[in-house]
């Protein structure tokens, strides 16, 4: 994330290289790492780089499948809620606001919070 606010696309782009060496490697030591990073993390980086790159319905495609599998690879709560807060915008910035609003409105009452328009 701080990699696409910086618009580091390279950066990203060996972060996911390396996800994917690690992932194919699945050696001994990491086959946890590696599961959790076919799992979630792949999708995650590709979110922030298709973030960066401006391309909001591809973030939205790939961060709606693992937001409820995120919880796997641990972390805070604010951590894995980044997952949904870069979910909503992207959908809000790609003209989904439907989605955008449902998720909003998902996040009000977890929060036992009043929805309002």
């Amino acid at each position: 994330m701080a990699f696409a606010a910086a618009g580091r696309t390279d950066l990203i782009r060996a972060v996911a290289d390396a996800q994917q060496a690690l992932i194919a490697d699945k050696g001994e030591s990491g086959a946890d790492n590696a599961g959790f990073t076919a799992e979630v993390g792949r999708a995650a980086t590709a979110a922030m780089a298709a973030f960066a790159d401006g391309d909001y319905a591809q973030t939205v495609e790939l961060l709606r499948p693992i937001r409820h599998i995120a919880h796997r690879f641990g972390g805070s709560h604010a951590q894995r809620d980044v997952i949904d807060l870069t979910l909503i915008e992207a959908a809000a910035r790609d003209g989904q606001q439907s989605l955008a609003d449902a998720l909003r409105a998902e996040r009000a009452l977890q929060a036992g919070g009043a929805l309002t328009a």
